[in-house]
């Protein structure tokens, strides 16, 4: 009877997980994925670890930038998180930005911002553009 109470609790974990499309074999989910950081005051990238959309060459992603201070109308942050959606052309090497989010230290939202009309533009060889390109082209397009 033990047996069988153990073999129903397993069946009915594992599909669960499975369900749940959870990668048992990976204890821990990286959600952002660290790409580069400013050379002038060290503020980092990440892109995030799943993408939104995908078609072609294309790919729909947010990115993040963390900065220690940011200037938002006539206010001074500290501990900015400003979230880009942006899509990526890997083929052309272009991107455009969607929308920018800001969010202060406590993560309360300071300013959004939609770019609902912008079009593809060439990344710039030795920016963050570029190295976040590269990352992402390289990380969904193995």
């Amino acid at each position: 009877m033990k047996m069988y109470i153990i073999l129903v609790v397993g069946f009915f974990v594992s599909n669960s997980l499975i369900a749940q499309n959870i990668d048992t074999s990976h204890a821990i989910v990286q959600e952002w994925i660290y790409v580069t950081s400013s050379k002038k005051d060290d503020n980092p990238f990440y892109i995030k670890s799943e993408y939104i959309k995908k078609e072609g060459s294309i790919i729909k992603l947010w990115t993040k930038s963390i900065k220690k201070t940011d200037k938002v109308g006539n206010k001074v942050y500290n501990n900015v998180t400003l979230m880009y959606l942006s899509e990526y052309d890997c083929q052309e090497q272009t991107s455009r930005t969607l929308k920018v989010i800001v969010y202060d230290a406590k993560g309360s939202l300071i300013d959004s911002e939609s770019y609902e009309f912008e079009s593809f533009e060439d990344v710039i060889p030795g920016s963050i553009g570029s190295a976040l390109i590269k990352k992402i082209c390289q990380y969904y397009f193995k």
